[in-house]
């Protein structure tokens, strides 16, 4: 082969790369570019371009199931008090209902008056309710007059020999069976005695109700609360 044959190769070859070169795709085809996340709950349809103009599609589905502690939530709608009696208050506005069973238990030695249309019964500021076994399986009420929301959970702190202790442990926005919104309130059970309160605002009082939480008929009975006038 003379030289001028493989001169002409040469520059035939050096034509040939350069345009391969000129007409190979200069996109950017990172797969990752340009994904977004969408952590809220439900289905999400976004459509983004990448660096090469293509568009891709996010379809997100969040399926974790976190806890809001404020948020309002209905609990026993559907309250059997077939039988039930009504205790009212008529000086402080409010009714509930109670099993037959239940009366007011006395703070002096733990018997049980089962009329509840007795006037100191029906005036008290405090009271105890519940069934001859004790405030157990029963209901404790008080009424906090010319007391906010806000200052009752702020006053959460008690003294011991130790130190500064809460009482109050958390709170969430409520709304019972009939309608009424409350906040429920985790207690520090060492120092009340209780591991719950729902605590409804009134007027210038709190209507607070507390009971222990292995009793449902407490829920029950409070999930039947109405005020009156």
């Amino acid at each position: 082969m003379n030289r001028a044959l493989w001169i002409l190769l040469i520059v035939i070859a050096i034509f040939a790369v350069a345009g391969f070169i000129h007409y190979w795709p200069t996109a950017n085809t990172d797969s990752s570019a340009n994904l977004v996340v969408n952590a809220n709950i439900g289905t999400n349809t976004n459509s983004i371009t990448n660096n090469i103009g293509a568009t891709v599609t996010n379809v997100t589905v969040n399926t974790s199931s976190t806890s809001n502690a404020n948020t309002t939530s209905i609990t026993n709608a559907n309250v059997d008090a077939a039988g039930w009696k009504t205790y009212t208050n008529t000086k402080y506005g409010y009714s509930v209902r109670v099993p037959q069973s239940w009366g007011r238990i006395s703070e002096l030695d733990g018997s049980v008056d089962t009329n509840l249309s007795k006037q100191s019964t029906q005036e008290a500021v405090t009271l105890s309710l519940g069934p001859s076994d004790g405030m157990a399986k029963g209901l404790f009420i008080a009424v906090d007059e010319n007391k906010t929301l806000d200052q009752f959970l702020k006053e959460d702190m008690h003294t011991t020999g130790s130190g500064a202790k809460k009482f109050i442990l958390g709170s969430s926005d409520f709304t019972i069976a009939t309608g009424i919104p409350c906040k429920r309130v985790d207690l520090e059970k060492s120092y009340t005695g209780f591991d719950f309160a729902y605590v409804f605002s009134r007027g210038s009082n709190l209507v607070d109700l507390r009971f222990l939480k292995q009793n449902k008929d407490a829920l029950n009975v409070i999930n039947t609360l109405k005020f009156t006038n």
